[in-house]
């Protein structure tokens, strides 16, 4: 079983490390560039991420996984925030021996004002979702 460890970039923090790095020492050698990252985490989500998408206000993040699920966590590591975070099931259907037939969730997209996000899954469906409701839009 692959791990379940997601590290976390602060992109800005890596840009500005980067573009400092790249001056050409008087040797006319690169610096090795040593990157760590900001966070270190245990996903949510039991199986494989197939997807993730950043909250529009840099708050948090989205990620989807072939069984189904979303999670929905922040950056933050303070205690408060992480009780905040959550999962759901989507993209299933019901098949006529009573089983859930499950689809991966294959892509994440948040809205850039209202908050909302959309997922698609396997099963060919987009789904829009509220995430401060914590409820599909229908």
């Amino acid at each position: 079983m692959a791990s379940r460890a997601l590290h976390i970039y602060d992109l800005a923090q890596l840009a500005s490390d980067s573009a400092a790095s790249t001056q050409i020492a008087s040797s006319g050698e690169y610096p090795v560039l040593s990157v760590e990252p900001w966070q270190r985490r245990e996903s949510s989500l039991k199986f494989m991420t197939r997807a993730v998408a950043c909250m529009p206000n840099d708050a948090g993040y989205a990620s989807g996984s072939i069984e189904g699920r979303v999670s929905v966590e922040w950056f933050d590591p303070s205690e408060s925030s992480q009780a905040r975070k959550y999962a759901f099931k989507c993209h299933r259907q019901p098949s006529p021996e009573g089983v859930d037939v499950v689809y991966p969730v294959n892509a994440l997209a948040f809205h850039p004002v209202h908050g909302t996000f959309a997922s698609g899954g396997g099963d060919g469906f987009v789904a829009l979702w509220d995430g401060v409701a914590k409820r599909r839009i229908r």
